[in-house]
């Protein structure tokens, strides 16, 4: 399939003053870089693993025995690059014949689509966090009430019964990620270092965190919710208008680039058709499910 005269004949007609195309919108800065671990790879897969440090130290009697105690090993995790292509080709009659310099542009269209599926499928670590068909080293979604700890028991990076954003959720939202612990038992002490909200919610986020005073109450109460949070990410590649995530000064939620995008040209001997095609290759997921947590909405 080639874009042909037939195929675009306006841009063949001289009356039109202009004719628009994608360049009169704005492109946003990268979002995905904002909320992933970005980095890059030089092998077909990336593998993690993890150990655990040593649990508490125990009381130790006068003249007994130390306890003995060992690291123990954690979940693996693998990302595997996968290859994204798009090309387009034109004919050499529509090239020449272009009245608006339009066709000229297919490298330039070609790197939008790109940037849009990349922005897509990152985001699409936070539209599956808590969905069981996509799941971490662990063996459980991103957000879950139970995450095993190896050492024994588990942990929640989600709400026993999800809700809205709110400040009764975020107060118990921080709650939650006070009380994680690592897989021995021990403290992590998270701070929150985001907010991550759908464009729905920035109302709600304007009411929660731009005044000083508790917006819930007449009492000239302060807003604690103020200073809880220090970056807001709207991500309008969020597909559930109501889910809203924190994530924490460290995560281990990762976007690998194992081939930037990369434009080639060629001409087609048999037709003289003009051809571009932009590759990329990339993974993305999470290594660990600490340092997150996410609320799916009421």
């Amino acid at each position: 399939m080639a874009t042909v005269t037939n195929t675009l004949l306006d841009l063949l007609d001289v009356r039109f003053r202009e004719i628009a195309d994608e360049e009169m919108f704005e492109r946003w800065e990268p979002i995905y870089t904002r909320v992933c671990n970005v980095a890059s790879s030089t092998r077909s897969e990336e593998m993690h693993s993890e150990i655990t440090g040593l649990g508490l130290v125990p009381v130790l009697g006068e003249h007994a025995p130390v306890t003995y105690d060992d690291p123990i090993q954690v979940f693996d995790t693998t990302f595997s690059h996968l290859q994204y292509g798009l090309a387009n080709e034109t004919s050499e009659v529509m090239i020449e014949d272009d009245q608006y310099g339009k066709i000229a542009m297919a490298p330039r269209n070609l790197s939008i689509s790109m940037k849009e599926t990349v922005e897509t499928d990152a985001a699409n670590i936070w539209n599956r966090a808590f969905n069981s068909s996509y799941t971490g080293g662990d063996g459980i979604e991103l957000c879950s009430t139970s995450h095993v700890l190896v050492g024994g028991g588990t942990f929640a990076n989600r709400p026993t019964n999800d809700a809205d954003l709110s400040a009764t959720s975020l107060e118990q939202a921080e709650i939650d990620l006070a009380a994680t612990t690592d897989h021995r038992g021990k403290k992590i002490r998270l701070r929150i270092a985001r907010l991550i909200h759908p464009t729905e919610s920035n109302w709600t986020v304007a009411r929660l965190f731009g005044s000083e005073k508790d917006p819930d109450s007449a009492n000239n109460a302060i807003n604690p919710a103020r200073t809880r949070v220090g970056e807001f990410v709207e991500y309008p590649y969020l597909t559930d208008p109501d889910a809203w995530f924190l994530q924490c000064n460290k995560h281990g939620v990762t976007f690998y680039w194992r081939r930037r995008p990369k434009t080639m040209r060629d001409r087609d001997f048999s037709t003289s058709g003009l051809r571009h095609k932009q590759t990329a290759r990339w993974s993305n997921g999470w290594t660990t499910p600490v340092g997150v947590y996410g609320s799916s909405g009421g």
